[in-house]
């Protein structure tokens, strides 16, 4: 096993440099997308159109609803979604535990609870929208961050 050599030594001849270099180049100049958003294509104020990760196909509203008017069957029509600026297209858009429509229909316009449908911790007190809702406030998560249990969902 004499001419064993470790991975990495042979990855540093003199053009990793030129290639990180590159790597970081692209990175600051074309960065990774964060997230889908609502955009407003016709500069009128209302965001009107959805984005998956900011490139991509664009669909308007229209476009949505003329596939159904709730994609993702969460009980929350496209424009509800559009309204409190969720993901058309994911069931429980802030991971919470509470589907984007249960969340809209029952927590914020029946309970009246102050929830975001893009934050899983509303009011940052470390205890989901879901558990809040139900009252259950005996488990609370440090940092507000939730633990990462291969196979579950929130």
């Amino acid at each position: 096993m004499s001419d064993y050599q470790p991975i990495l030594p042979r990855f540093c001849g003199p053009w990793a440099a030129a290639l990180q270099f590159l790597a970081c180049f692209s990175l600051i100049f074309h960065p990774l997308p964060l997230s889908s958003t609502w955009v407003d294509t016709d500069a009128d104020g209302i965001l009107d159109s959805w984005q998956p990760n900011h490139s991509g196909p664009i669909f308007t509203l229209l476009d949505l609803d003329a596939q159904s008017t709730d994609i993702d069957g969460d009980n929350a029509t496209n424009e509800e979604e559009r309204l409190y600026g969720s993901d058309p297209f994911v069931y429980d858009t802030d991971g919470d535990g509470l589907s984007d429509g249960d969340e809209i229909h029952l927590a914020i316009q029946q309970a009246g609870k102050a929830y975001s449908l893009t934050a899983w911790d509303s009011n940052g007190d470390g205890v989901s929208d879901f558990d809040d809702f139900h009252n259950f406030f005996a488990v609370t998560y440090p940092n507000s961050q939730l633990p990462d249990f291969p196979g579950t969902s929130y």
